[in-house]
This record gives C-alpha cells, sequence and structure tokens, in this order.
C-alpha cells in the first residue's frame, strides 16, 4: 500500500520542534547563566556608544552666570550694570569618567565671573559719562563648582560683554527746596547749604552737581525757629548713585520783618570834612577817633541786611572859622529810610583848629 506524503511532512515537522524543545529544556542552567552574560555584554556596550576610549561626551545648556566685583589696585570695587550682561546662560561642553554617575544638568553646575584687576583697565576716569562696555573670555577657573568625574572642555559661547564702571565718591552742595507759605509780615532766614557724599559709578558721580531735598513746608504764623528734618531725593537719572545719608536737619529763624528791633553796629568809619577855602588845619589828628558805633531802632526785615559797611560816620568841620578846641558832632550818613539811630559813641569828637603856621 503507497505511502501518504502529506502525512510524512506532518510527522518530520513534530519531530523538529521536539528536538527544539528537548535541547531548551536541557541543562537549564548553564542557558540562564549564558543569557545573562549575553544581556550584560549587550548593556556594557550601548553605554559606550557615544564614548572615546573611557570617557563619555556631553552637553549641559542653560547654566546661569554669576557676577562677582572685587577691589581693583586703589582698593575700590567696580560697578557692574547687570542689564548689560549678554549673554545671562551659557553652556558648557564637558566629558565624564566611565566610571561616574554624575548627571549633566544645570543645576549641578556653577560659574561665577570674578575679573581680575589687570584685566579692568580704568581710564580717563575725570571725562567718562558713560560705562565701558568689556568682552571678557571664559576661563576655567570661572567653573567654580561641578560634580566628580566631570573635566570641562569649553563653554559656548565662549565670550560675554558687560559694562563696568569704577566706584568712587563726591561731595555735593544740599539745595534747600523751601515751600514758603509764611504771611506777609513773617520771613525766614535760611541757613548754610549743607553737602553730602554721593557715592557710586563714575559716569554718574562726574554728572552730579548738586541734590535737592523734599520740598519743606514753611507755614507758622508767628516768629520761632524751626527744626526741620529733611529727605533727599536724588533726579531719576541718578537712581544708581548711593548717599552718605538719606536726610538732612536744616534750622530756620522766623522773624517779623515788621517787627521794631534794634540793632548794634560797631565799627562805622569816621572822616573829617573840611572845606578847601578855610585857613584852619587841625592840630590833635592823631588824637582823634577813626571809628565810631551806633544803636539802630527800626523793622526787622530792614535791620537784617544792614552792616556796618554800609554806613559813614561824618565830622563836618566846614562851618568852623575861629581858632581853637571846638566840640564837632558826628552824623550818620547812608542811613535807609525807615530806621532811627538811638545811640552814636562818641556823639561828638573834639577837635582843635588852628592856622596853618601854627607851631
Amino acid at each position: 500500500m503507497a505511502s501518504n506524503p502529506k502525512q510524512k511532512y506532518q510527522l518530520a515537522e513534530r519531530s523538529t520542534w521536539a528536538k527544539i524543545w528537548h535541547w531548551l529544556i536541557a541543562d537549564p542552567w548553564r542557558k540562564l547563566i549564558a543569557l545573562t552574560l549575553a544581556f550584560c555584554i549587550w548593556g556594557v556596550l550601548s553605554l559606550n556608544l557615544n564614548r572615546t576610549g573611557n570617557r563619555r561626551w556631553g552637553a549641559v545648556d542653560h547654566v546661569p552666570l554669576q557676577f562677582l566685583s572685587r577691589p581693583d589696585g586703589s582698593g575700590h570695587h567696580f560697578y557692574l550694570e547687570s542689564q548689560s550682561i549678554s549673554p545671562r546662560e551659557i553652556s558648557l561642553l564637558v566629558s565624564v569618567d566611565a566610571w561616574s554617575d554624575a548627571q549633566l544638568i544645570a543645576e549641578n553646575f556653577q560659574v561665577r565671573i570674578q575679573p581680575h584687576p589687570e584685566r579692568l583697565v580704568f581710564s580717563n576716569d575725570g571725562m567718562r559719562t558713560q560705562p565701558m562696555e568689556t568682552v571678557y573670555t571664559l576661563q576655567e577657573t570661572d567653573l567654580v563648582e561641578k560634580p566628580d568625574g566631570v573635566t570641562l572642555r569649553g563653554f559656548t559661547p565662549p565670550t560675554i560683554t558687560f559694562k563696568w564702571d569704577r566706584l568712587t565718591s563726591k561731595e555735593v552742595p544740599v539745595n534747600l527746596v523751601i515751600n514758603n507759605q509764611l504771611p506777609e509780615h513773617l520771613a525766614y532766614q535760611e541757613p548754610e547749604p549743607p553737602a553730602v557724599s554721593v557715592i557710586g559709578p563714575a559716569f554718574l558721580v562726574n554728572q552730579i552737581s548738586s541734590i535737592d531735598t523734599v520740598p519743606i513746608r514753611l507755614d507758622q504764623q508767628s516768629p520761632t525757629t524751626v527744626t526741620i528734618n529733611s529727605h533727599l531725593q536724588l533726579p531719576s537719572q541718578f537712581r544708581g548713585l548711593a548717599l552718605s545719608q538719606d536726610s538732612i536737619t536744616a534750622s530756620f529763624e522766623i522773624v517779623d520783618s515788621q517787627r521794631p528791633l534794634a540793632k548794634f553796629l560797631k565799627d562805622i568809619h569816621l572822616g573829617y570834612l573840611t572845606s578847601p577855602e578855610n585857613s584852619l588845619i587841625l592840630q590833635n589828628v592823631q588824637e582823634l577817633p577813626r571809628t565810631v558805633s551806633i544803636y539802630v531802632d527800626g523793622p526787622a526785615g530792614l535791620l537784617e541786611s544792614l552792616d556796618s559797611t554800609q554806613l559813614m560816620a561824618i565830622c563836618d568841620l566846614t562851618g568852623y572859622s575861629m581858632p581853637g578846641p571846638q566840640n564837632v558832632p558826628i552824623r550818620i550818613q547812608n542811613l535807609p529810610s525807615g530806621l532811627h539811630i538811638t545811640t552814636i559813641s562818641p556823639q561828638t569828637t573834639r577837635v582843635v583848629l588852628v592856622p596853618p603856621d601854627t607851631p
């Protein structure tokens, strides 16, 4: 009886699968060990696909820059215009040892810029009106913090730009801004303007010449002395400056300009007036006084501005024609209208008139 070909093929196929199955279940531990070794070899190869030799390479993006100022040769610090820093973040090119498990993330790295004085040339301090721009080349020492096993290969970009200037100080006067709301009969005497020191970058300090106070309100209703503490205010273009003090104290003497007062004036020059037509001369010239003193009454507003240099005392001898001793009264010239002299010392001077040929 002839055999069935299809049936023989099916028997042969079952026989092959059976052999494979028997091979797999035979000696299972040896085969498990072989599979484990193969997996380990695959893992090692996959981890070293991006390595050269014994290291792997990578890049760390978005690492922020930190800046520190330091003294220059004169002991001053330099001023950094923070908004001028470009770029604010950089990328690091690094390599990592094969044994290191360091994570290449920005938080694990710190770049701190601390420019050395010899790399910052300070010149023309008195002429500068703008901060100077510098192109700074990043150095390996600027990377102050990184994980173990990481080696820096470079920066991207390799340079940054920023503006800087020397910090300096200058003393400037203070302008007292007065908001005067006093009655008409009152006036104030402004004190001597104080001075304060401004501290900051040279390009700003060189431009400022004075500082104003916050408006000081004077609204007293009677004569008095007022002491006011007023804050100082910088113009908007000088907000980068610091002040040695935030406020000043000023005292204002408020007086009644219409109230009668008395004032003492001394050392008023005394002159002797003679006539060329008079043949008499003074014999006791060396003994005569040269100055007088007076008391003056009048409104305070007039007396405040009056001083001895504005007045002159006169001893008028033009009306005397007889020789001999004479008591001549002294009168004051140039006295402003509204003022009255209450006392003159001396009131008279004793002169001796003689002919020119008298020994």
